[in-house]
């Protein structure tokens, strides 16, 4: 058995986790998405990328037919949002 610590499972949604915690004073949150303000870097988070409500959070932030990047597992498909970019990233 495998155990996870603390610190790793930070890293498993890493830019979620910069932004409600070291760089929260950055963050633009509105309920379960946040996002970095343009000009200081172009990353967007969810809190749970599975959630249906996170994704309706972040097109509340963004506004919609917005190109946003989402780092972390990001479902195939997911109702108004299409996904045209990947990058393989290590795990």
């Amino acid at each position: 058995m495998t155990t996870v610590s603390a610190d790793e499972a930070v890293l498993d949604n890493a830019v979620w986790e910069s932004l409600i915690g070291p760089h929260a004073h950055l963050a633009q949150v509105h309920g379960l998405a946040a996002r970095y303000p343009s000009e200081v870097a172009g990353f967007h988070a969810l809190a749970d990328s599975a959630d249906p409500q996170a994704w309706r959070d972040l097109t509340e932030l963004t506004g919609p037919d917005a190109d946003v990047a989402v780092a972390g597992d990001v479902p195939a498909e997911h109702p108004g949002w299409e996904v045209v970019d990947r990058i393989p990233g290590c795990s």
